[in-house]
């Protein structure tokens, strides 16, 4: 009878233990998707916001990636890069093939979270079509995730 009462608790144990930790890791999972999906929202307002602004000036651009906290890029048709907040736009190669700019010439608007090689971490990009070419904007995961 000890035995059986004994494998009971076990099992039970185990379950509960199960159970825990696999509502744990759900939990997790949900709050980073609906933190993701909230920056993506974020900055596709703000890739809105800036399109809308007929003048999309490098100076102009300058001064919303400083207030902002987020990466700026100016792309156009051709992927030539002529201005990103974070780095010398000069010393960058062509970005047509980006997975947002390749969305954003399909469909308007783009998006991926991928390893930016520039700035040697994890990011979420947005992109838009504009008329001269493409307006990116992107965040840090590590900033969303925080």
């Amino acid at each position: 009878m000890l035995k059986l009462h004994q494998h009971f608790f076990r099992t039970s144990f185990l379950f509960i233990i199960i159970s825990f930790l696999l509502s744990l890791w759900l939990s997790y999972y949900f709050v980073k998707k609906v933190e993701l999906d909230a920056a993506d929202t974020t900055l596709r307002k703000m890739l809105a916001a800036l399109s809308a602004n007929s003048n999309l000036n490098i100076e102009y651009l300058h001064k919303v990636a400083q207030k902002t906290n987020v990466r700026i890029t100016y792309i156009d048709k051709q992927g030539k890069v002529l201005f990103d907040s974070l780095y010398n736009a000069a010393q960058m190669d062509n970005h047509l093939k980006r997975p947002e700019i390749l969305e954003a010439k399909s469909s308007q608007i783009g998006s991926s979270q991928r390893f930016s090689n520039t700035l040697k971490r994890e990011l979420l990009y947005v992109a838009q079509k504009v008329q001269s070419g493409y307006l990116r904007v992107a965040t840090s995961m590590q900033s969303i995730y925080e």
